[in-house]
C-alpha cells in the first residue's frame, strides 16, 4: 500500500476538550472545532503523517497516551506528543471513549476500524471492537 494515512474520530462532547497540561502543546483546545477524522501519526522517525506498507510487512501507529496520574488521555499528531517540541493532536479527560481510525491509501480501498479507548482498563486500554457491538452502542 502506498501513501497510507490514519484517521481518528473519538466521539466525545465539547467538555471532554482539556487546556494541554503545563509544559504541554495540543492543536485542539477548547472551544475549538471537534476532534473528527483528526490525522494519526505513524511510529517512525520524524512521525511521518504517512508512510508506505510491504506486503508482510507491519507498521506501529501512535493512537493514545493515557497520563500515569490520571489526569487526561493524549492523542498525538504528525508532530509528535506534546512534549519536547512536539505538538499533540488534543488532551481529553479521563473517561471511556467509542473511537474509529480510518486507514487510507493512494492504491486500496479505505478501511475503517471501531475501538473502545478505556483508561481505567490497565490491561487493554485501547482495544479493537467488533462491528455488531460497535453499532449496539450507539
Amino acid at each position: 500500500m502506498n501513501n497510507v494515512y490514519a484517521y481518528i474520530t473519538v466521539e466525545h462532547y465539547p467538555s471532554d476538550v482539556l487546556e494541554p497540561p503545563h509544559g504541554y502543546q495540543a492543536y485542539i483546545k477548547p472551544g475549538d472545532h471537534k476532534f473528527e477524522e483528526d490525522r494519526l501519526c505513524w511510529s517512525r522517525a520524524g512521525n511521518p503523517a504517512h508512510v508506505d506498507i510491504y506486503a508482510g510487512e507491519k507498521q506501529s501507529l501512535d493512537v493514545v497516551e493515557i497520563d500515569p496520574s490520571g489526569n487526561w488521555i493524549q492523542i498525538p499528531s504528525e508532530s509528535g506528543w506534546g512534549i519536547g517540541g512536539g505538538t499533540s493532536r488534543i488532551f481529553l479527560k479521563m473517561k471511556k471513549y467509542n473511537a474509529s481510525i480510518k486507514i487510507v491509501s493512494k492504491d486500496t480501498k479505505a478501511k475503517e476500524f471501531e475501538l473502545e479507548i478505556d483508561p481505567f482498563n490497565k490491561t487493554t486500554p485501547l482495544s479493537l471492537r467488533s462491528k455488531k457491538a460497535a453499532r449496539s452502542s450507539k
